[in-house]
């Protein structure tokens, strides 16, 4: 694994000669890259070349108040593939909030994505109930003290959350 920053974005990668296409990983809200670790120690590093980001304000990479949206996040992504990628073929892997953005990248890209997993993800807004709010709210300050409220109202009644 190789680990590079890109347009102030924290990515982990792995290149190899002769790649069949590009993987592209989107990690799900409150998450980072390191959620896809494993798949540099899997039989996909053998044929493949992939790219882990961090979203911008997840894991290594700084917040970006002027793209803390998850439109926002797609925009990057897709200008990070086009950086790195170039024209060529991918697949997006895409985890819970990811699977949003994953659609959406894939509307962005159209033919240069092969395929797109979606793995027990969210295909729209709707979808789900944290991600679905925090897509819904005005801006990242804004849901943030709500999600914590949330989170510690949920832990006084649940042994499992505490």
């Amino acid at each position: 694994m190789k680990i590079l920053t890109h347009n102030n974005v924290f990515l982990r990668t792995h290149q190899v000669p002769e790649a069949k296409l590009d993987l592209w990983f989107v990690h799900g809200f409150g998450a980072s890259g390191s959620s896809f670790r494993e798949v540099f120690v899997s039989p996909l590093a053998e044929n493949f070349n992939l790219y882990v980001p961090d979203l911008p304000g997840f894991g290594a990479s700084p917040f970006r108040s002027d793209e803390a949206t998850m439109q926002g996040s797609t925009r990057i992504l897709t200008g990070l593939i086009r950086d790195l990628s170039g024209s060529r073929p991918v697949t997006l892997i895409a985890h819970s909030l990811g699977g949003i953005i994953g659609t959406w990248l894939c509307q962005q890209l159209r033919s240069q994505v092969h395929g797109y997993i979606n793995i027990e993800g969210n295909l729209t807004k709707a979808d789900t109930f944290f991600s679905g709010l925090a897509a819904r709210a005005n801006s990242a300050e804004e849901f943030y003290p709500f999600f914590i409220r949330e989170i510690f109202n949920k832990m006084a009644d649940d042994e499992a959350l505490q």
